[in-house]
C-alpha cells in the first residue's frame, strides 16, 4: 500500500458542499485505505479570469495498491460527474481535484506530473496538507511538507531566478516587485546561473531548465513543467502565492 496525497477545492455552487461531497466519493471508492482529511480551508483564487469567487480547499491522504494512472482516471472521472469545463486554464469550477504525491514517485509524463510541480509554493495546498501528512518527503527538494509550508511562511524575501531564460522571468518580477512593494513587502531578485548560491535563503526559486534534478529544498517553480510555455502566467500566480497582496485568506 503506498501513501497518496490528493487536493480538492471548489469555488462555484456552493463550494463547501461540493468539497464535502467528493471527499465522501473518495472515501466511498474501494481501493482506498486509512482515509484521512483535512479540514475546509479558504483561499482567493490565483490566476485565471477574474471576477471568480473565492475558493474551498482541503486535502485528503489515503494509501492505495492503484497505480498513478489509476489513481488519476478516478479523480478525472469524479470531476467528469460535476460537469467541469476544462475550456480555460484556472478557471472557476464546481470541482477541482489534484493528484499531488504516490508515496516518492517522480514521474514527468504530458499528463502527470509527480509530485504536483506547482504544490510547493501554493499555501491552499500546503496548510492543508501539513494537517494531514507533514511527515511525507518531497522526492525532489527533500523535505517534508512541514519544511516546505514553513519556509513559504517564514522564508527570507528573495527570488533566486536561473535557467536559460533568468533575464526575461527577473525582468518580468522586477515590474511586479513594483507593485508588490507598496504593499510594505521588500522582495530582493537574484539572478544567478550558479544554482548553489544562496539555495537556504531563497523564499521562491524559478527554474527554466528542462533538465537535471531540484536544486533547492524550498518553494520552487520550474518553468519547464508549465504546458504550453505559459510562463510568464506561471511566474506571476507563484508570486501571488508567495507574496500576497492583500489577506482575504482565511481558514474555516
Amino acid at each position: 500500500m503506498t501513501l497518496c496525497l490528493v487536493s480538492t477545492g471548489s469555488n462555484l455552487g456552493h463550494p463547501e458542499e461540493a468539497v464535502t461531497r467528493v471527499i465522501q466519493a473518495l472515501r466511498d471508492l474501494p481501493h482506498y485505505r486509512q482515509f484521512k482529511q483535512s479540514r475546509l480551508h479558504k483561499s482567493k483564487p490565483i490566476g485565471g479570469p477574474a471576477g471568480q469567487g473565492p475558493y474551498v480547499n482541503a486535502v485528503v491522504r489515503f494509501e492505495t495498491d492503484l497505480s498513478p494512472n489509476e489513481i488519476l482516471g478516478e479523480l478525472q472521472a469524479l470531476e467528469a460527474k460535476s460537469l467541469r469545463d476544462r475550456s480555460e486554464r484556472w478557471s472557476a469550477r464546481p470541482i477541482d481535484l489534484d493528484l499531488l504525491a504516490v508515496g516518492q514517485q517522480v514521474i514527468r509524463e504530458p499528463h502527470l506530473r509527480l509530485p504536483h510541480p506547482r504544490m510547493s509554493f501554493r499555501p491552499f495546498v500546503l496548510e492543508p496538507a501539513t494537517e494531514v501528512a507533514s511527515e511525507w518527503i518531497h522526492p525532489e527538494l527533500d523535505q517534508s511538507v512541514e519544511s516546505i509550508w514553513r519556509c513559504l511562511r517564514q522564508g527570507i524575501d528573495q527570488i533566486q531566478v536561473l535557467g536559460e531564460h533568468r533575464k526575461a522571468v527577473a525582468a518580468l518580477i522586477e515590474a511586479e516587485l513594483q507593485i508588490i512593494q507598496k504593499v510594505g513587502i521588500r522582495p530582493q531578485i537574484k539572478v544567478d546561473s550558479e544554482i548553489h548560491t544562496n539555495i537556504n535563503l531563497a523564499k521562491l526559486q524559478i527554474d527554466s531548465s528542462s533538465d537535471g534534478d531540484f536544486f533547492c529544498q524550498g518553494p520552487t517553480l520550474r518553468l519547464a513543467d508549465s504546458p504550453n510555455d505559459d510562463w510568464r502566467s506561471e511566474v506571476l500566480a507563484a508570486i501571488e502565492c508567495v507574496w500576497p497582496r492583500d489577506n482575504v485568506s482565511d481558514s474555516s
